[in-house]
């Protein structure tokens, strides 16, 4: 199952980034719609197929095919899916190029878990820096660095500049998170900002990122908690490293993709086991489910 929840995830965020900056000649010359699927170019028709009993179909049974309904449905996957999917890349990432920072969650997490089973959801209130880490993952080179866009329903008055009704609004996340007057020094991930006094006068990365307000991110908490659960398992099980006969890259040097979803360029890693335990730990695991 989670060999499919990867291709999902992959397949969706391919779809958000074809969506933002691929042109579609059918969304102008509409008769298009009705070219068969196999015609090269017409990657924008999709396969049908059966699913079985889910929420879909519930909301399908109840409503028909209607375009709200899949409107709905396809927000719902998209929203939790693609940040759940970036957010652990961003953190695999982060921990490649900071490997003292890997160490020092793996050292938490196993003084938590006394090395004995693998960390669970109910451990994060005692994981304090594996938590600063996943903060300052979503601040330091932000995944998602433009906010989804408002329009104002009304007039007005911002610092001194008019914003019309009707006005389309881009939240500048990833300024935001590296703003030199809020950070000091946001070009380094330094995960014990969120660990000291300075800390009440910082906003949270995640409330940046995923909006606020009635708005707010619906993928939030699936994002938030999954992500969380995850990056801390891979700390504890595995030294992510670089290929062999590669060196570690360097954070200055890292390159990241110009999307929608900022990705890093030609990620590549191991994932080396910690020690002798590892194996053990995932063969209990796998008992369990």
């Amino acid at each position: 199952m989670s060999k499919e929840i990867s291709s999902w995830n992959l397949e969706v965020m391919e779809l958000v980034n074809d969506s933002f900056f691929k042109f579609w000649p059918v969304d102008f010359l509409h008769f298009l719609r009705f070219i068969p699927s196999w015609v090269p170019g017409a990657t924008f028709k999709l396969n049908s197929g059966e699913i079985g009993h889910s929420l879909a179909t519930d909301l399908l049974d109840e409503f028909g095919p209607s375009d709200d309904v899949m409107d709905t449905l396809g927000i719902l996957y998209l929203v939790g899916s693609d940040t759940t999917a970036s957010a652990i890349m961003a953190f695999i990432n982060a921990i490649l190029l900071f490997p003292s920072v890997s160490k020092k969650v793996y050292e938490e997490v196993t003084r938590v878990t006394d090395g004995t089973r693998l960390p669970c959801i109910s451990d994060r209130p005692n994981l304090p820096y594996t938590e600063a880490v996943w903060k300052e993952v979503f601040r330091w080179n932000s995944s998602m660095p433009i906010g989804i866009p408002h329009v104002n329903s009304q007039d007005e008055v911002v610092n001194g500049y008019l914003i019309k009704a009707g006005t389309l609004i881009n939240v500048n996340a990833g300024f935001i998170l590296n703003d030199p007057r809020v950070w000091g020094d946001p070009e380094n991930f330094r995960p014990e900002r969120f660990l000291t006094g300075e800390a009440k006068s910082l906003p949270d990365p995640l409330v940046v990122t995923f909006g606020y307000g009635t708005r707010v991110y619906p993928g939030m908490h699936l994002a938030d908690r999954i992500g969380f659960h995850i990056g801390a398992t891979v700390a504890t099980l595995y030294d992510v490293a670089p290929l062999e006969g590669k060196s570690r890259p360097q954070p200055k040097l890292a390159q990241y993709t110009d999307t929608v979803l900022r990705l890093p360029v030609g990620f590549e890693c191991r994932f080396l086991p910690r020690d002798s335990r590892t194996l053990n730990l995932l063969k209990v695991a796998e008992m369990e489910e």
